[in-house]
């Protein structure tokens, strides 16, 4: 009688001394479940290089934005990131390739997606929308104490709260004028009707300056 047949299995003797192969272990689901802090799907976050520096800036408030001017010129490479708090900053300039970046931890919020930069020969501005407009900044930062690189532009500095409430008591004098002129005529003025003094008056009419006030009665 012939033996079953085993051809689908073979077994392999072990020699004196030898140690068998440990068992298969697979280690695809635990990388899987563990990714590599370098996974390419997932954006680096901007870090500061290294031997880089400050850049000086300037910046300024403004009734519904705030402006930053990063003073470099002949600058490359620029990058500006904005989000809700902060600003982040760098490029490359001049002839020996100096890396400059700043890193702005934000007063106020901003809305990140309306935020603009444009880049000229001195300097790289940043146009910063405010999350909550006529609202003033008391400073950029949101640490009271200021950085050595960073100062107030008091050239473009202006209080728009005070040109709101002058542009507001033109407006009321002018509503106050064409008032009284209507009253004494009877009919509504033409600019034939005016001197020189009411003509400047009603000249502030053809802007647009106030388009929601409404006209007092």
């Amino acid at each position: 009688m012939h033996p079953p047949y085993r051809g689908h299995i073979r077994r392999w003797p072990l020699t004196t001394g030898a140690t068998p192969h440990p068992p298969f272990t697979s280690t695809f689901s635990k990388r899987r479940s563990e990714p590599s802090s370098q996974d390419p799907r997932t954006p680096a976050a901007m870090s500061n290089p290294e031997g880089s520096r400050p850049a000086l800036a300037t910046w300024y408030d403004r009734k519904e934005f705030v402006m930053v001017d990063f003073n470099v010129g002949e600058s490359r490479d620029v990058n500006v990131e904005f989000q809700d708090y902060k600003i982040t900053f760098s490029c490359v300039a001049g002839d020996d390739n100096i890396r400059y970046y700043n890193e702005i931890e934000l007063y106020e919020k901003l809305i990140h997606l309306d935020c603009r930069f444009k880049v000229f020969d001195r300097h790289i501005h940043c146009t910063l929308r405010k999350a909550k407009g006529a609202i003033d900044w008391l400073r950029l930062t949101k640490d009271k104490e200021k950085p050595t690189w960073l100062s107030t532009d008091f050239d473009n500095w202006r209080d728009w709260r005070e040109e709101n409430d002058e542009g507001m008591a033109r407006y009321v004098d002018f509503q106050k004028t064409l008032k009284e002129i209507t009253d004494k005529n009877k009919v509504v003025p033409t600019m034939d009707d005016l001197d020189d003094d009411d003509e400047d008056v009603l000249s502030t009419q053809a802007s647009d300056e106030f388009p929601d006030l409404p006209k007092l009665e």
